[in-house]
Protein backbone atom coordinates (compact mmCIF):
# COMPACT_ATOMS: atom_id res chain seq x y z
CA UNK A 1 0.00 0.00 0.00
CA UNK A 2 1.08 3.57 -0.63
CA UNK A 3 1.89 6.21 1.91
CA UNK A 4 -1.40 7.90 2.71
CA UNK A 5 -0.87 9.28 6.18
CA UNK A 6 -0.70 13.02 6.78
CA UNK A 7 2.26 12.69 9.12
CA UNK A 8 5.64 12.99 7.50
CA UNK A 9 7.17 9.57 6.97
CA UNK A 10 10.82 8.70 7.55
CA UNK A 11 13.16 8.70 4.50
CA UNK A 12 13.42 4.90 4.76
CA UNK A 13 9.67 4.61 4.15
CA UNK A 14 9.90 6.57 0.90
CA UNK A 15 12.90 4.53 -0.27
CA UNK A 16 10.86 1.38 0.33
CA UNK A 17 8.24 2.85 -2.03
CA UNK A 18 10.82 2.51 -4.83
CA UNK A 19 10.06 -1.23 -4.86
CA UNK A 20 6.65 -0.55 -6.36
CA UNK A 21 6.00 -1.16 -10.05
CA UNK A 22 3.82 1.98 -10.19
CA UNK A 23 6.12 4.67 -11.60
CA UNK A 24 3.78 7.41 -10.38
CA UNK A 25 4.04 6.18 -6.80
CA UNK A 26 7.82 6.05 -7.10
CA UNK A 27 7.90 9.60 -8.45
CA UNK A 28 5.77 10.82 -5.57
CA UNK A 29 8.10 9.13 -3.09
CA UNK A 30 11.09 10.75 -4.78
CA UNK A 31 9.48 14.18 -4.63
CA UNK A 32 8.94 13.70 -0.90
CA UNK A 33 12.53 12.52 -0.38
CA UNK A 34 14.04 15.59 -2.04
CA UNK A 35 12.43 17.72 0.70
CA UNK A 36 14.60 16.11 3.36
CA UNK A 37 18.08 17.30 4.25
CA UNK A 38 20.78 15.54 2.23
CA UNK A 39 22.45 14.32 5.41
CA UNK A 40 19.30 12.36 6.25
CA UNK A 41 18.84 10.82 2.82
CA UNK A 42 22.07 10.50 0.82
CA UNK A 43 23.68 7.84 3.08
CA UNK A 44 20.46 5.80 2.84
CA UNK A 45 20.41 6.15 -0.95
CA UNK A 46 24.05 5.02 -1.18
CA UNK A 47 23.17 1.95 0.86
CA UNK A 48 20.10 1.24 -1.29
CA UNK A 49 22.16 1.52 -4.50
CA UNK A 50 23.07 -2.16 -4.04
CA UNK A 51 19.44 -3.30 -3.79
CA UNK A 52 18.34 -6.47 -5.55
CA UNK A 53 15.27 -4.52 -6.77
CA UNK A 54 15.84 -3.03 -10.23
CA UNK A 55 13.28 -0.27 -9.61
CA UNK A 56 15.04 0.69 -6.37
CA UNK A 57 18.43 0.96 -8.07
CA UNK A 58 16.90 3.01 -10.89
CA UNK A 59 15.21 5.48 -8.54
CA UNK A 60 18.29 5.69 -6.29
CA UNK A 61 20.45 6.72 -9.27
CA UNK A 62 17.88 9.36 -10.17
CA UNK A 63 17.73 10.69 -6.61
CA UNK A 64 21.52 10.83 -6.20
CA UNK A 65 21.59 12.99 -9.31
CA UNK A 66 18.82 15.22 -7.98
CA UNK A 67 20.54 15.71 -4.63
CA UNK A 68 23.82 16.66 -6.38
CA UNK A 69 25.71 15.59 -3.25
CA UNK A 70 29.37 14.64 -3.91
CA UNK A 71 29.02 11.71 -1.50
CA UNK A 72 26.87 10.01 -4.12
CA UNK A 73 29.53 10.06 -6.85
CA UNK A 74 31.11 6.62 -6.14
CA UNK A 75 27.67 4.98 -6.08
CA UNK A 76 26.59 6.44 -9.43
CA UNK A 77 29.93 5.50 -11.00
CA UNK A 78 29.33 1.91 -9.84
CA UNK A 79 25.82 2.22 -11.28
CA UNK A 80 27.28 2.62 -14.78
CA UNK A 81 28.15 -1.08 -14.54
CA UNK A 82 24.63 -2.17 -13.56
CA UNK A 83 23.35 -5.30 -15.29
CA UNK A 84 20.22 -3.36 -16.27
CA UNK A 85 20.84 -0.92 -19.17
CA UNK A 86 18.01 1.22 -17.81
CA UNK A 87 19.75 1.62 -14.44
CA UNK A 88 23.13 2.19 -16.11
CA UNK A 89 21.61 4.91 -18.31
CA UNK A 90 20.10 6.64 -15.28
CA UNK A 91 23.48 6.39 -13.54
CA UNK A 92 25.00 8.24 -16.52
CA UNK A 93 22.33 10.94 -16.18
CA UNK A 94 23.16 11.25 -12.47
CA UNK A 95 26.90 11.46 -13.16
CA UNK A 96 26.24 14.34 -15.54
CA UNK A 97 24.08 16.12 -12.95
CA UNK A 98 26.87 15.70 -10.39
CA UNK A 99 29.43 17.05 -12.91
CA UNK A 100 32.01 14.61 -11.55
CA UNK A 101 35.43 14.61 -13.28
CA UNK A 102 36.33 11.45 -11.36
CA UNK A 103 33.69 9.64 -13.45
CA UNK A 104 35.53 10.30 -16.74
CA UNK A 105 37.44 6.96 -16.85
CA UNK A 106 34.21 4.98 -16.42
CA UNK A 107 32.27 7.19 -18.85
CA UNK A 108 34.94 6.77 -21.52
CA UNK A 109 34.85 3.01 -21.00
CA UNK A 110 31.07 2.90 -21.46
CA UNK A 111 30.97 5.32 -24.41
CA UNK A 112 30.94 2.21 -26.65
CA UNK A 113 28.33 0.35 -24.61
CA UNK A 114 26.20 -2.04 -26.73
CA UNK A 115 23.02 -0.45 -25.34
CA UNK A 116 22.07 2.65 -27.39
CA UNK A 117 20.33 4.13 -24.35
CA UNK A 118 23.42 3.79 -22.15
CA UNK A 119 25.65 5.16 -24.92
CA UNK A 120 23.37 8.17 -25.40
CA UNK A 121 23.45 9.25 -21.77
CA UNK A 122 27.15 8.48 -21.34
CA UNK A 123 27.97 10.77 -24.29
CA UNK A 124 25.69 13.45 -22.80
CA UNK A 125 27.54 13.20 -19.46
CA UNK A 126 31.06 13.57 -20.89
CA UNK A 127 30.69 17.33 -21.39
CA UNK A 128 29.40 18.18 -17.89
CA UNK A 129 32.07 15.96 -16.30
CA UNK A 130 35.11 17.23 -18.20
CA UNK A 131 37.57 19.47 -16.38
CA UNK A 132 40.82 20.69 -17.90
CA UNK A 133 41.82 21.92 -14.46
CA UNK A 134 41.54 18.46 -12.88
CA UNK A 135 41.72 15.93 -15.72
CA UNK A 136 43.25 17.53 -18.83
CA UNK A 137 44.18 14.30 -20.66
CA UNK A 138 40.87 12.60 -19.93
CA UNK A 139 39.03 15.79 -20.93
CA UNK A 140 40.80 15.69 -24.30
CA UNK A 141 39.75 12.05 -24.68
CA UNK A 142 36.18 13.00 -23.78
CA UNK A 143 36.19 15.77 -26.38
CA UNK A 144 37.39 13.33 -29.05
CA UNK A 145 34.64 10.83 -28.22
CA UNK A 146 31.98 13.55 -28.25
CA UNK A 147 33.28 14.92 -31.56
CA UNK A 148 33.14 11.48 -33.21
CA UNK A 149 29.64 10.94 -31.81
CA UNK A 150 28.33 13.83 -33.91
CA UNK A 151 28.35 11.28 -36.74
CA UNK A 152 26.70 8.46 -34.76
CA UNK A 153 24.06 6.41 -36.57
CA UNK A 154 21.30 7.16 -34.04
CA UNK A 155 19.80 10.67 -33.72
CA UNK A 156 19.68 10.40 -29.91
CA UNK A 157 23.45 9.97 -29.72
CA UNK A 158 24.04 12.86 -32.15
CA UNK A 159 21.85 15.08 -29.93
CA UNK A 160 23.75 13.91 -26.83
CA UNK A 161 27.02 14.83 -28.57
CA UNK A 162 25.72 18.32 -29.38
CA UNK A 163 24.65 18.78 -25.76
CA UNK A 164 28.07 17.68 -24.53
CA UNK A 165 29.89 19.94 -27.00
CA UNK A 166 28.02 22.87 -25.50
CA UNK A 167 29.95 22.19 -22.26
CA UNK A 168 33.21 22.47 -24.24
CA UNK A 169 32.14 25.86 -25.60
CA UNK A 170 31.58 24.21 -29.03
CA UNK A 171 35.36 24.38 -29.43
CA UNK A 172 36.47 24.05 -33.09
CA UNK A 173 33.10 22.53 -33.93
CA UNK A 174 31.20 25.35 -35.67
CA UNK A 175 31.84 24.02 -39.17
CA UNK A 176 30.92 20.46 -38.26
CA UNK A 177 27.73 21.61 -36.50
CA UNK A 178 26.76 23.84 -39.43
CA UNK A 179 27.04 20.81 -41.71
CA UNK A 180 24.46 19.07 -39.51
CA UNK A 181 21.81 21.66 -40.40
CA UNK A 182 20.62 19.17 -43.05
CA UNK A 183 20.52 16.19 -40.67
CA UNK A 184 17.69 13.77 -41.56
CA UNK A 185 16.33 14.01 -37.99
CA UNK A 186 14.12 17.03 -37.20
CA UNK A 187 15.08 16.72 -33.52
CA UNK A 188 18.79 16.92 -34.38
CA UNK A 189 18.20 19.92 -36.67
CA UNK A 190 16.37 21.69 -33.83
CA UNK A 191 19.35 21.27 -31.48
CA UNK A 192 21.74 22.29 -34.27
CA UNK A 193 19.85 25.58 -34.73
CA UNK A 194 20.12 26.24 -30.98
CA UNK A 195 23.84 25.43 -31.03
CA UNK A 196 24.55 27.68 -34.00
CA UNK A 197 22.67 30.52 -32.28
CA UNK A 198 24.80 30.09 -29.15
CA UNK A 199 28.01 29.95 -31.22
CA UNK A 200 27.04 33.18 -33.00
CA UNK A 201 26.17 34.88 -29.70
CA UNK A 202 29.51 33.85 -28.20
CA UNK A 203 31.58 35.30 -31.02
CA UNK A 204 33.07 38.55 -29.77
CA UNK A 205 36.28 40.07 -28.47
CA UNK A 206 37.10 36.86 -26.59
CA UNK A 207 37.14 33.33 -27.92
CA UNK A 208 34.80 30.72 -26.52
CA UNK A 209 36.61 29.20 -23.49
CA UNK A 210 37.89 25.66 -23.95
CA UNK A 211 36.91 24.62 -20.43
CA UNK A 212 33.45 26.10 -20.22
CA UNK A 213 31.34 25.14 -17.26
CA UNK A 214 28.40 26.49 -19.23
CA UNK A 215 24.71 26.27 -18.43
CA UNK A 216 22.91 23.01 -17.80
CA UNK A 217 22.58 20.70 -20.83
CA UNK A 218 19.83 21.53 -23.29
Amino acid sequence: TGLTTCAREAPEDYIREFRRMDAGARNRAGNELIRFDADEVVPLLIEAAGSEWLTVRFEVMKMLGRFKDPRGVPAVIRGLDDRSPRVAAMAAVAVGMLRAPEALPALLMYSHDPSPEVRQYVIAALGPCHSYAREPALSDSAYSVVWRSLQASTPEVRIAALQSLREFGYRDAAEQIAAMAHDPSAEVRHVVVQALGEIAAAKGPEAVPADSTGPDPI
